[in-house]
């Protein structure tokens, strides 16, 4: 599912309050989670001890995180060093 930017952003503030953010900070911790993310999907659809259908599974989350909207796109465009 993609993720909505302004919903999520709505989210946070309202879970952490007002606060000031480190642009730096945001567009690292975005990337390190998304390659987490992407980590664990891989060893998952390369696995040796799941079944097909587990595998087929996570090939099919693999694929969301680099859809339009989705965790790649987010951490990119929340870069400002680039």
């Amino acid at each position: 599912m993609p993720y909505i930017a302004d919903q999520e952003e709505l989210l946070f503030y309202r879970g952490y309050g007002q606060s000031q953010l480190d642009p730096i900070a945001l567009a690292y911790y975005r990337y390190e989670r998304g390659i987490t993310d992407i980590t664990v999907e891989c060893e998952r659809v390369l696995s040796n001890t799941l079944g097909d259908q587990d595998r087929a599974q996570a090939l099919e989350i693999l694929q969301l995180y680099f859809l339009p909207g989705c965790t790649i796109e987010m951490a990119y465009k929340s870069d400002k060093t680039r």
